[in-house]
């Protein structure tokens, strides 16, 4: 194999001729429309902090001596069981 170290090579485009040109912004620079955003904020403001129906939906649940469901823990503990791993001990 022969490898010539003088081989021509061509030389590096310049940048300036670039058939794209450069995006100008439309309006005022550094002006952003921010009304959707405004929106959001007001509808933010307007929510509650708390909803009281979750609130008391899970007071009943805390308060149930059968939840969760004795079905969903043999579920998970079969799923536990299936997934076991003896290595991470």
């Amino acid at each position: 194999m022969q490898i010539n170290p003088n081989s021509p090579l061509r030389p590096v485009p310049t940048v300036g001729n670039s058939p794209w040109a450069p995006v100008k912004p439309s309006g005022e620079q550094g002006t952003v429309d921010f009304k959707a955003t405004e929106a959001l904020e007001k509808a933010l403001e307007r929510a509650p902090d708390v909803r009281p129906e979750k609130v008391e939906k899970a007071r009943q649940e805390v308060g149930q001596v059968d939840y969760p469901p004795r079905e969903t823990i043999q579920r998970i503990s079969q799923l536990l069981a299936l997934n076991w791993d003896n290595t991470n001990q």
